[in-house]
């Protein structure tokens, strides 16, 4: 139920076959999306599938997914790769709380042998430090570090405000709905969802992955042009605060903001010509948007 090309093959099969085949059946406006995998690869694929003209004229950016870490958002790969190719495109194309609620498979060696539970109409499972994802303490897995339990708002909103902030310029989840456990899921992987629904009671949880999502949804829109942001931290952990901005063609400007912190922060938002001092409360996401 998978295939799985290297970067020569990928780009080979785009300029033979794939896109010269969409061409001749009247789709020629077609363009797609390469690669399709996780951060940690990007630029080799790039690099070789991009890098040939003919593969690129098909190829409308690369998709890609979050799995190679709980927290990196691997912001250098996606500047380079967007300065060696600026016209094509980075989309976020999958991303999820998976593995949730499962013990570690067999053969895996997972010493801690977490698992998560209680986040079905829980919303501080989602604010908080609760998750893991499919290599936390594997001894087998790559960059086992890369892989620390993580708090699952955080991640998402990390994820998409780092991103948009480094050239990403469209993300989406892997899920809408699942029912209460993660499922239905044939492979048993089961996964964290914006929406969760019990099946057997009727009930209908709509998690804070959720209310993050519409949040941004609803004050970052289609045809919207990224910003560039400068954060100045003045002793705060890297991780504190992250910020993008985005506006709109009537002068909207709307600034997404990420307190990871359990406290309060006080920041300076500086416009060219004037700023304002603002309160983030604790681990929170945060719009403020501006008329220019």
């Amino acid at each position: 139920e998978s295939m799985h090309f290297t970067p020569a093959s990928q780009r080979d099969f785009i300029k033979r076959h794939l896109g010269p085949r969409l061409r001749d059946g009247g789709h020629a406006g077609i363009r797609l999306l390469a690669y399709d995998q996780n951060r940690d690869h990007l630029e080799e694929w790039a690099d070789v599938v991009l890098s040939d003209a003919e593969t690129a004229e098909y190829t409308a950016g690369m998709a890609i997914h979050w799995y190679s870490s709980t927290y990196k958002v691997y912001e250098d790969a996606l500047d380079r790769v967007h300065a060696r190719f600026p016209d094509h495109s980075l989309i976020h194309t999958e991303g999820c709380i998976d593995d949730l609620g499962k013990d570690a498979p067999g053969g895996i060696a997972d010493p801690v042998r977490f698992k998560e539970s209680g986040w079905f109409g829980n919303d501080a499972f989602w604010w908080n430090a609760n998750a893991t994802d499919w290599a936390y303490t594997a001894s087998w897995a790559p960059k086992a570090e890369d892989h620390p339990i993580y708090t699952p708002v955080h991640r998402y909103a990390r994820d998409i405000i780092v991103g948009l902030d480094h050239w990403v310029s469209g993300w989406v989840d892997w899920n809408i709905v699942l029912d209460r456990n993660g499922g239905p899921n044939h492979a048993g992987n089961f996964c964290g969802a914006p929406v969760m629904i019990d099946t057997a009671a009727g009930e209908v949880y709509y998690t804070p992955i959720f209310h993050v999502l519409a949040q941004l949804s609803r004050t970052i829109r289609p045809g919207d042009r990224a910003l560039e942001t400068e954060r100045a931290l003045n002793g705060l952990d890297t991780d504190a605060l992250h910020a993008c901005a985005t506006v709109n063609d009537e002068g909207l400007l709307s600034v997404q903001l990420l307190n990871t912190t359990k406290r309060s922060i006080t920041y300076r938002l500086r416009l060219p010509e004037e700023y304002a001092e603002v309160t983030i409360p604790a681990n929170s996401v945060q719009t403020v948007r501006v008329r220019l």
